[in-house]
């Protein structure tokens, strides 16, 4: 337990002094998740941090006992449990991918080679403007684009992540490669027929900007082209007819034809219009929705933010159910009255009519989403917890806690509480499920996040509008599906493991 909280520490530390400093290390981040707007020190990412450090602290000074047989027997039983075992296993390995942040996906490179200097751009808040590689604009820099300069010039070396697309205000335009065959015409290679449709070429020096756009007939060119210049300003119109040209017009006097068409690359590519279906050579390992953002990158994003509500959520739900739960229980009387009457009152509230009022009145981020959610959950678990402490306050540790004069507060939490621990351990599983089934719910009625955000119920709405795409619908429904079961198999084999009938014997 030292070791942990000796780690919960030096992460909330290193996080609050790299997002201060402007950089964007993987793991440390994970603090920041929930942060909305420019960094400023009173954020939730503060809040967690001071958390984080003092459940160290309250690790580091809490005296090291000998090891509780009983924990260690439930621990056995629970990995006899394979299902619930290999779940956990899972859902820690794909925490610890999530941590990783844009190492793997992202939009910003892992490392850029220019001029004899090497930069790392994942690593820094602050965007890298392209004209510090050599690119003719002052805006962020698009890696993705430098790379293709870079690969047809040999000015420098790029290094992506594995799926170079962010799940925020990322919709590149869509293309593939079309084949020219040895007559001239084109070739759909993945229809395996004459390609149909939008093509264009682009320069060899600037490969994310369009040369000439055509329209294919059959493989032919045929109708109008337009060509354009390095700025994007239309410069030339052709009109073809069964790949020969009819027309030709110039649109400015000053324009070098000749050597925009010696700039010109030899490739042709088609213009894909979103949701792009499953494309390995554009690395859409998924495809892209409706607006063109990438799938896998949005279900990244998305279980990144589920797991940390899921957190923030967990946290406060617990808080308010063990609070009101075992203050009831324990003290009962007319303060155990009042109290199931006021969580009468508060449960028959109708949530989804409060959540749409919100909705209606402000855009609310992820935080404010998981508090509402969050006081409306904890009354269940606030009953259990009663029920539990009702019967434990009779024991006779009780009892003999009281006459060595111990208070209320130290009794209910330092006595009570670790003797109904089971009750919390198996609720827990099952609390983060219902956070993550609510908000898929909300998001895919519309009531959830904003739109812009990454959200599965977002993703799955948009599957099921876009009946014609099935790679969203299909990626969304295995996404929610999966979690949803490994947590339910890791929830089963916690209560199982701790199924007080096993390991308990009355006398």
């Amino acid at each position: 337990m030292r070791s942990a909280g000796l780690i919960l520490i030096i992460t909330a530390v290193l996080s609050w002094v790299f997002q201060h400093l402007g950089w964007r290390v993987p793991v440390f981040k994970a603090y920041s998740v929930l942060d909305d707007g420019p960094i400023a020190f009173w954020q939730w990412g503060t809040l967690l941090r001071v958390g984080a450090i003092a459940l160290g602290v309250w690790f580091l000074l809490r005296p090291a006992g000998p090891p509780n047989p009983l924990s260690q027997k439930r621990w056995k039983r629970f990995k006899s449990i394979r299902r619930g075992y290999v779940s956990l296993l899972i859902l820690i390995g794909l925490s610890g991918f999530a941590l990783l942040d844009n190492v793997i996906i992202g939009k910003q490179a892992l490392a850029v080679s220019y001029q004899g200097q090497w930069s790392f751009p994942f690593l820094r808040a602050n965007p890298i403007p392209g004209t510090h590689f050599g690119l003719g604009y002052e805006a962020e820099t698009d890696y993705r684009e430098l790379k293709r300069v870079f690969d047809a010039t040999g000015g420098g070396r790029v290094i992506l992540p594995l799926v170079p697309y962010s799940a925020r205000i990322d919709t590149p335009p869509q293309s593939r490669a079309i084949t020219r065959l040895a007559g001239g015409t084109l070739h759909d290679d993945r229809k395996n027929k004459a390609f149909s449709g939008t093509a264009y070429t682009v320069f060899k020096d600037k490969p994310g900007q369009h040369r000439r756009e055509y329209r294919v007939r059959q493989g032919i060119l045929h109708g109008i082209a337009s060509g354009f210049d390095e700025s994007g300003t239309l410069v030339e119109r052709i009109e073809y007819a069964d790949g020969k040209i009819v027309r030709e017009d110039r649109l400015g006097q000053d324009i070098d034809l000749p050597a925009l068409q010696a700039r010109e690359s030899t490739e042709i590519r088609q213009v894909l219009y979103p949701p792009v279906a499953p494309n390995f050579e554009e690395r859409h390992f998924l495809g892209t929705d409706s607006s063109g953002t990438d799938i896998v990158a949005l279900l990244y994003a998305g279980f990144q933010l589920q797991w940390a509500a899921a957190g923030f959520y967990t946290i406060f739900v617990f808080a308010l159910g063990i609070s009101v739960g075992c203050a009831m229980g324990y003290l009962g009387g007319k303060f155990d009255l009042f109290g199931q009457r006021f969580v009468e009152i508060w449960s028959a509230l109708p949530f989804l009519f409060i959540v749409i009022l919100i909705r209606s009145t402000v855009s609310p981020g992820i935080v404010v989403l998981v508090l509402v959610l969050a006081a409306f959950s904890w009354m269940g678990l606030s009953y259990n917890l009663r029920g539990a402490t009702y019967g434990e306050r009779s024991r006779d540790y009780v009892s003999a806690a009281r006459l060595l004069g111990a208070g209320n507060t130290r009794i209910i939490f330092r006595h009570i509480l670790p003797n109904i621990l089971s009750i919390l351990v198996t609720k827990l599983p099952f609390t983060v499920e219902a956070l993550i089934a609510s908000l898929t719910a909300l998001d895919f009625l519309g009531f959830g996040l904003p739109p812009g955000e990454p959200s599965w119920g977002s993703l799955l709405k948009d599957g099921t509008d876009n009946m014609n795409a099935p790679w969203i619908l299909y990626s969304a429904f295995a996404a929610i599906v999966v979690t949803l079961i490994l947590i339910t198999f890791v929830g089963e084999a916690i209560r199982e493991a701790f199924d007080p009938k096993r390991f308990t014997v009355y006398r």
